[in-house]
């Protein structure tokens, strides 16, 4: 089931399709509805405004059907068990990138941050239809739980790279004394991620060629190699300058 959505990198506007005045749309399951219909908050963004709508499931699956290529050049999906990346080039050739995902990542619930009450709402302004914005809560069971950071290496699973660097056991515990280490990882691969994902789109997908300037001790080659080949599944070939 889809719970969220979202669309970004416009293309170029076009007078006769209005979608194609915006430059970004996010979409989320809305927990205050009846989950078995399965209702959906759509937010609209221009330069200067956001509009508000509800749609069905039937209504998202065809309004993305719709717009990718054709007005938006990038579009992240997430379900229950995996993150869905959908890249499309200048030619209209389009690329789709899966990420398997643990389910309370996917749900993307947690404690609410300092200063709002957990089940409370997240801050947001309800939209012109009074509903409410989605709470730090998990989607399916409307429970609440504490957050745990989402790296993009995460805690508890073995990486190889970072086991021989000496920042996490074979057990994939981090190392306290490592720990600053691990997070500036994880924190430059939440940085390169954008960056990787814009060239592919340009280049509709293919081998990565990447020239790591100052290399020193590797720790973030060794990160970037491990982020393409494993996780983004991407061939690539990296130099590491020093």
């Amino acid at each position: 089931m889809l719970l969220s959505a979202t669309l970004s990198k416009p293309a170029k506007k076009t007078n006769d399709n209005p979608e194609s005045s915006y430059i970004r749309v996010k979409i989320k399951l809305s927990v205050s509805s009846n989950l078995e219909q399965n209702l959906y908050l759509a937010e609209f963004y221009t330069k200067t405004q956001v509009f508000h709508k509800k749609m069905s499931a039937v209504e998202v699956a065809e309004f993305i059907q719709k717009n990718i290529p054709a007005n938006f050049k990038n579009c992240v999906e997430r379900t229950e068990t995996e993150e869905i990346t959908v890249l499309a080039n200048k030619k209209g050739e389009v690329t789709r990138l899966v990420k398997k995902l643990k389910k309370e990542n996917a749900l993307g619930g947690g404690t609410a941050p300092k200063g709002v009450a957990e089940g409370n709402d997240n801050g947001g302004t309800p939209d012109p239809a009074g509903e409410r914005p989605i709470p730090y809560k998990n989607l399916l069971t409307g429970k609440s739980f504490n957050k745990k950071k989402n790296y993009i290496l995460p805690e508890g699973k073995s990486v190889p790279f970072l086991v021989r660097l000496g920042i996490m056991t074979a057990e994939g515990r981090v190392i306290a004394a490592k720990y600053d280490k691990f997070r500036q990882i994880n924190r430059f691969l939440e940085i390169f991620k954008d960056a990787a994902l814009e060239v592919l789109a340009k280049k509709g997908g293919g081998e990565l060629s990447v020239v790591d300037f100052g290399s020193g001790k590797s720790y973030l080659t060794f990160a970037v190699q491990y982020f393409l080949t494993e996780i983004l599944k991407v061939p690539c070939r990296i130099f590491g300058l020093d």
